[in-house]
């Protein structure tokens, strides 16, 4: 179980004793409520901290604020627990003041977080977005989560002493559930449902791609950290323009890659090869696309990068199931 009380966290602003950001976070997190929320106040900034309890062993914080000024506050952090976290804003960094370790965290960054049990500084820096969402979890249930998934051995390679666990990016799929879990409709016991779900789906996306970078730099063809770190880039470049992407040839020479490695290297470490990739994309835009209410089907698979609207439907069937134009009928 989580605990929470005055003992367990409390965050202050050494030159401010009334500073109502410190106040008003310190009141979400002693709150035993299901759903709270503390809004910035005007004169000071913008935006919002969420946290959601989804049950005993398991929350959500969802953070999105700026503030017109820097604000650097202080805190004791004495939880058990394990955090999967997801940087969506600008980078920050904070220090662990009982060891002086600072770490840095950069837009698009995910990791795994152990429960801190140390004072720590953490500076909000001025006009800087600090936007992002943390799934913390008991140890019971994140260990068991661990042995079941089987990936216990692989994290304990990259433990070490370090607070943080095991750092990677932030893919496609993980945005669209980190969305879903941001902006869920649902309210009370449905919204806890809804959300336990979404998170277990999170965990298990989070958990594959554990695995398959574990496979690569363990595979035959001998991966790098660097070729791993230029085949981010590669997938990053993709989503940038999913509609009209690079060819094969292009891509590997932007992210410096032999075309052999980029194939084998994309396939090993996401699950799929590159062509694949883009057209599973593409055909998740024209889902959302389809969700907004906003298209005819024929705009929408020409918006996505199809000419040809049967092609279009025949792949979206086979991805989904069901007929765009059948689908657009359900939402």
């Amino acid at each position: 179980m989580l605990e929470n009380s005055d003992r367990q966290y409390n965050m202050y602003n050494v030159k401010n004793e009334k500073c109502q950001v410190c106040v008003g976070i310190n009141n979400i997190y002693r709150a035993n409520l299901f759903e709270n929320e503390f809004k910035i106040p005007k004169q000071i900034g913008q935006g919002y901290c969420r946290r959601i309890i989804v049950k005993p062993s398991m929350e959500v914080s969802i953070c999105d604020m700026t503030f017109y000024e820097g604000i650097t506050t202080q805190g004791r952090y004495n939880y058990d627990f394990y955090e999967l976290s997801f940087c969506l804003g600008e980078g920050f960094e904070w220090i662990e003041d009982g060891i002086n370790q600072e770490f840095v965290v950069e837009c698009g960054d995910s990791f795994i977080l152990k429960g801190l049990k140390t004072n720590g500084t953490f500076s909000y820096i001025a006009d800087k977005r600090f936007y992002g969402i943390g799934i913390k979890m008991s140890n019971d249930m994140f260990k068991g989560l661990m042995d079941i998934a089987d990936v216990k051995d692989i994290l304990v390679k990259k433990l070490g002493d370090s607070k943080i666990l095991y750092r990677s990016k932030i893919t496609s799929s993980m945005k669209s559930i980190l969305h879903n879990i941001i902006y869920c409709r649902y309210s009370e016991n449905i919204k806890k449902i809804y959300l336990e779900g979404k998170i277990m789906e999170l965990f298990a996306v989070y958990i594959d791609e554990l695995v398959l970078e574990n496979e690569v730099l363990n595979s035959s063809i001998r991966l790098s950290k660097d070729d791993v770190e230029r085949l981010h880039r590669a997938k990053d470049i993709l989503n940038a323009d999913i509609v009209s992407p690079p060819n094969l040839s292009s891509l590997a020479k932007l992210v410096c890659l032999n075309e052999f490695k980029l194939k084998k290297g994309f396939k090993e470490l996401f699950g799929m090869p590159v062509h694949s990739y883009v057209i599973d994309k593409r055909l998740e835009m024209a889902k959302t696309l389809i969700e907004s209410q906003k298209h005819r089907v024929i705009e929408i698979a020409l918006i996505v990068g199809y000419s040809d609207a049967s092609y279009f439907a025949e792949k979206f069937r086979k991805k989904y199931g069901i007929n765009p134009s059948e689908y657009i009928k359900r939402v």
